[in-house]
Parts: structure tokens; sequence; C-alpha cells
């Protein structure tokens, strides 16, 4: 058999659906016309399926004639999916999407639902430029647990109140990998869904099964999101859970939840999920994420609180941004307990938390990063390398604080060592950092400090420089030390129990052209002001 055309205005008794002027009217028509392998084009218009859904139940390429001037609707009676797979699919058929309209009219659940003929059946599918729009319930519904799924250069877009883009949930009979060897790719695609009104949302949400040894793969590159949620509940762009060797790469998006009361997620990798998998060796690289919620964190590599599973992996050369808020805490970026990760070059503004370091184990890196603008604690290490810890302790080291005189630090120190739920900190090296606060008194009057350490923690610091205007006296309670003073203590007192810790104070004019340089790297790394971006930030001291 040979190609074959289907679409609007097509017949399937008169027309031999051998070009585009002599179309089928069916998707089923082409399908039965062609053989394994061959083209079904979808000439231009508005196809809705004759009855409830078009069927792709074989091998074939689906493309459109004209690029996405091919649409396909739902019968105006149905409004549970558009196109579906059909469960008919072997292992040895693939699929392929190039190129069309799936229209969900703002009534129907899904675009695309992907099944496969069997637990065996590992259908390979490919989607290349198709846009997905007007959805209700998930973009693609991923109805396999093993095999190839691979988006690229597509666009979502839907109004719906309870609109996702892809979703697979992990639990004892499903997950990506629990029928076999699983990768899901998404790259270059764009998504904007800004009408969700109702229930928690997770635009791309992906959880591995750990009870089976079939190889998980997830890469999520150069992906665009806006996702607006005027519900209290969560929303999250991205969610990866139990699997090892994820990689997040060039991602920019902005989350906007300005009334939720739960804690949202801009990009997120851990071992969470079904029983106790690993997400060793995650790469989250060179994403931005504008993060308007008020709780929550715009990158979090692991669990704060419980055991992350996590080995190795690296975060670096992402920028994050929140905004201000009186009495709520989000979080700029997260290291989870018991992970080992690098945290290098990034920037994080604005946040009550800029870089959270908690319950890490041994190796951990944290350096040459820059926070800007901080209103609570900009590097706040809480019971790292806990009693029990192996290896090094971690290593807070080379990174960058300032503060403008606009921002008011609300509590803590900017640098802080501290306990999580009762685990205390057993160990952490905090050298060579460099705190610059243009505004002391705000801090002063709301009990803040340069750097804290609270009761009962263990850590070395040394060699940190602090730069405030020469204005404020070095005999202020800059500084707060729990076991030995019980509380504030100045400089003198400070440096006393520490290796070379320095107190700079400068001109105010030269304090304030100092932030303003380090302000102007955060610009570069957001976009705002050209430059190298996050990867290469200079950060120095």
């Amino acid at each position: 058999m040979a190609d074959k055309y289907f679409g609007l205005g097509g017949d399937d008794i008169s027309n031999s659906g051998d070009s585009a002027g002599d179309q089928y009217l069916t998707m089923s028509a082409a399908i039965a016309g062609s053989t394994a392998g061959d083209t079904i084009f979808l000439t231009d218009g508005a196809l809705p399926a004759p009855s409830n859904r078009h069927d792709l139940n074989d091998e074939r390429t689906l493309k459109a004639v004209n690029w996405r001037a091919g649409i396909l609707q739902a019968n105006s009676g149905y409004s549970d999916r558009i196109l579906d797979t059909d469960g008919s699919l072997l292992g040895s058929e693939d699929i392929y999407l190039y190129g069309l309209t799936l229209d969900g009219e703002d009534r129907v659940a899904d675009c695309l639902v992907i099944e496969r003929s069997g637990s065996s059946s590992l259908v390979d599918v490919y989607i290349d430029t198709v846009a997905f729009q007007d959805w209700t319930n998930e973009a693609i519904d991923y109805n396999t647990m093993g095999g190839r799924l691979e988006l690229v250069g597509c666009t979502f877009s839907s109004s719906g109140a309870s609109a996702g883009v892809l979703e697979k949930v992990e639990g004892p009979g499903s997950g990506i990998g629990y029928e076999g060897a699983a990768v899901v790719k998404i790259n270059h695609c764009d998504i904007t869904l800004d009408g969700r009104t109702s229930s928690a949302t997770d635009i791309i949400f992906l959880a591995g099964h750990d009870t089976v040894t079939h190889a998980k793969q997830v890469n999520i590159q150069d992906v665009t999101i806006d996702l607006t949620n005027t519900a209290t509940t969560a929303s999250s762009m991205v969610v990866v859970e139990g699997i090892d060797d994820v990689v997040v790469e060039g991602v920019t998006g902005t989350l906007t939840a300005a009334n939720s009361t739960a804690d949202c997620f801009g990009i997120a990798v851990s071992a969470d999920g079904y029983s106790n998998g690993t997400a060793d060796n995650a790469l989250i690289l060179r994403n931005k994420v504008f993060f308007n919620t008020p709780s929550g964190f715009a990158i979090q590599f692991g669990n704060s609180t419980a055991d992350s599973r996590m080995a190795g992996g690296r975060f670096s050369g992402n920028y994050v941004k929140g905004q201000y808020y009186a009495s709520d805490s989000p979080h700029g970026y997260a290291l989870g307990q018991d992970t080992t990760a690098e945290m290098v070059s990034n920037v994080a503004e604005d946040f009550f938390v800029n870089y959270l370091i908690s319950k890490v184990n041994g190796t951990t890196e944290v350096s040459g990063n820059l926070s800007v603008n901080c209103y609570g604690s900009s590097y706040y290490i809480k019971g790292a390398y806990p009693a029990g810890s192996t290896g090094a302790v971690p290593v807070v080291s080379n990174n960058v604080a300032v503060v403008d005189s606009a921002t008011e630090i609300r509590t803590l120190g900017v640098i802080t060592v501290t306990s999580q739920f009762g685990v205390a900190t057993g160990g952490v090296t905090i050298e060579d950092n460099l705190v610059i606060v243009e505004d002391v008194t705000k801090m002063l009057a709301n009990g803040a400090h340069l750097a804290r350490q609270d009761t009962g923690q263990t850590a070395t610091w040394r060699r940190n420089t602090y730069i405030i205007p020469d204005t404020v006296s070095a005999s202020e309670d800059l500084f707060y030390d729990g076991d030995t003073y019980g509380g504030a203590c100045n400089f003198a007192e400070w440096s006393g129990l520490h290796t070379d810790e320095r107190l700079i104070q400068l001109p105010q004019a030269e304090v304030s052209a100092l932030v303003n340089a380090y302000k102007l790297q955060a610009d570069a790394a957001s976009g705002e002001a050209g430059g190298a971006g996050c990867g290469s930030l200079g950060i120095g001291i």
C-alpha cells in the first residue's frame, strides 16, 4: 500500500485517499488504506471524530499537510479524549505525530491517550511540533509503563481549570519503567496554562517504579513554562521522582500562585514516590524560575526533611527570583536530606531563604553562588552533617550575599547555622564567603545578624568577610552565637571564636556601589541585562 490522505470534506466511499484533493474523511479509512510504516496525512481544517474519538491503532506516521493547519477534535457528543492509540499497539509498532493540532475546545479532558496491548508491548511514540490546545485534564495521558516518549518542539496551551500536561504517578502496578526500559524526553517545548482555578496541578510529573530493574531515563531540556493558578492548592512546573540520571536543563518558567497555602515547586527532583527508589546523579542546569507564590521552593534537590536517597548530582548555572512577603517564607533553592550534590554558580533573588542546606551528608559542596536581597537567611544551614554522617563535612565557600537598603532582613542571620526539626548541625565548614549589607540599621532593628550560630551547633567559620557602612559601630551586636554568648555578640567577640573573620567598614557610597555591582551580575543571569548568564558568573571576593 501507500501513503494516504484524510480530512475535512473527504469521502471514505468515493475518494481514493491518494491526494489532498481526493482525501478520505476518517482516520480509520486512511489506516485501512495504508500499511505499517506508511504516512497518513491530515489535510487543513478542524475534523471532528465521526464517533467519540480518533483511533490511531496501527503503526503509522500521522502528519499534517500544512503545519498545524490540520486539526483533530473529538466528536461533539464525546468529552473524554481526542486521539487514542486504542490499546492495540504491539511493541514493534511505533507512532509518529508531526505538525498537527489537537484541539480540546475547552471541553475535552485529554488530547492524547497513549495505550498499548499488554505489559510486554513497549511502544515508542515520537511527537514533533504538535500543538495541544484547550483540554481540561491532561494534554497527554501516558498510560504505559515502558517504551519511549519523545516530545520535540510542541506547544501546550490551555485555560482549563484543572489542566496539566504529562503525569505518570507511581504505585504498586504503575510508574515509569514498571514494565520495561523507559525513556521520556521533552525538548524545545512551550507550555502556557493560565486558567487554573481549582485543584492541585503538576504540569510535568514523572515518577519511577523502584521494585523493578528496568532502566529509566528522563531528559527535559529547553522548555518554557508559564503557569498561573488562582486556587489555594499547590502548583508545580516540573517534578521528577525516583529516577536516576535525570537531566533538567534550560527550563525557563514562571509560576504564579499568589493564593496558594500549600508548598509549590518550580523544579523538584527527589526519590520521593513509591517505596525506596533513588534519584542519583541528577543534573539541574541553566534553568530560570520566576516564583511568584508565598510558599514552597523554586528549585528543590531532594527532600528537606526526609531521606532523599540521592547520591551525587549537581545543580549549577540556575537563576531563581521570588518576591517579598511580610510574613510568608518561600525558598529559592534547597539541598535536601542526605544529598551529596554540588550546588555551584547559581543566583537567587528575593526569597525569605535563598539557599537552604538541610540535613545534607558529607562531600556536599556549596560554592560560587550569589544571593541578592534575601529577607531572611541567604544561606540557611539546618541540621547539616547530622550524627552518624560519614566522609568529609559539607563545605559552604566562596559564596556572596548582598542586601540592599530597600530590603528588610526580617530575622535570622545572613548566614545561619541551626537545627532542622531537632536534628543539630554536626559539622560544616563556612569559609571565604562575602556578606555585604547596605543598611545595617534595618537588620539590627529586627534582631537579625550578619552571621548566626545557634546553641548546640557545630561549625567551622574562617576567612569570611563582612562589609558594612562605616556609620555603624563595630561594637554593635552584629553577630549571634548561642553557645558562648547565649545570643547576640559584637565582632570582637565573634572573631575571638573563629579564624581570620574580617569586618570591613566602608563609606556608604562604596558599600552601595559594591551592592549594585552584584545586583548587575544577577540581572545578567536573569537575562534582564544581557551578559554571559548563570553559567559563568565570575563571582569573586
